[in-house]
């Protein structure tokens, strides 16, 4: 088993440069980055409030909208120092087992910046690892077909919202489609028979219904515009929204 005792020879008074960049001493450093990595992003290291993750989430889609990467704050970005590392653990484990030798603080610290650089090097994490599977996003997915939300807007005949009155279009075509329903079973349940504009015939809608129709028709009378979107709130782990891939469709 690894002990972080350092080789015969090694002093305090030994230039830690010749140490670390001789033979002996690289493979003493590789064996003390195997027993005592650093991972930058480890969950647990921070708690975190309803209102960041929602705004996690936020930057993280807006970014992967924009082809980019999400920026954040420090105080976010920042993970587990691999200073503080060396110091809550590594730095210890090496004076305890070369007491003898009393190596300086400074000789320690020179230490430091040659297992760092390796630690480093090693380090795979990704700031989606500071999350566990219980912290949660609240985010509001809009069915629209177009990037902008006004081009994506649904309406109504007239200047009441009456189920059996909505212009169908492909902007509620996208909308039923993404809600699991047919034109033809809306038609059927609304007694709609209105012509359709601009229908695409290349989709269909999913498997799964997210609503029954009656409950399609409450939500869709309760509007408070002839001029309306339809959207689904969800409570998820925000690894989800690392994860997704937004040039594929979304199933829900």
């Amino acid at each position: 088993m690894f002990t972080p005792q350092l080789p015969a020879g090694i002093t305090g008074a030994t230039s830690i440069a010749n140490f670390a960049e001789s033979i002996p001493g690289q493979q003493w450093l590789d064996n003390l980055t195997d027993h005592y990595d650093w991972q930058r992003y480890q969950s647990g290291h921070s708690q975190w409030t309803q209102d960041q993750l929602n705004k996690i989430a936020s930057q993280t889609l807006d970014a992967k909208y924009k082809n980019r990467e999400p920026e954040f704050p420090d105080s976010i970005s920042e993970g587990y120092n691999s200073w503080d590392c060396w110091h809550d653990s590594v730095r210890d484990e090496i004076m305890s087992e070369n007491e003898d030798l009393d190596l300086s603080c400074e000789w320690l610290d020179d230490l430091y910046y040659y297992w760092s650089q390796k630690t480093a090097d090693k380090d795979t994490s990704s700031f989606s690892d500071l999350f566990g599977r219980h912290d949660r996003c609240e985010i509001l997915y809009v069915f629209m077909p177009m990037n902008s939300l006004e081009d994506s807007l649904c309406h109504f005949e007239g200047s009441y919202c009456d189920y059996e009155t909505i212009v169908i279009d492909h902007n509620f075509q996208h909308a039923l489609y993404q809600l699991g329903f047919s034109i033809g079973e809306y038609r059927k349940h609304s007694g709609n028979r209105s012509k359709s504009f601009t229908i695409d015939q290349n989709i269909r809608p999913q498997p799964r219904k997210l609503a029954t129709p009656d409950q399609l028709k409450e939500m869709l009378e309760n509007n408070c515009s002839s001029n309306f979107l339809i959207a689904a709130y969800a409570n998820v782990p925000i690894q989800q929204i690392f994860d997704i891939d937004i040039h594929k469709t979304i199933k829900f």
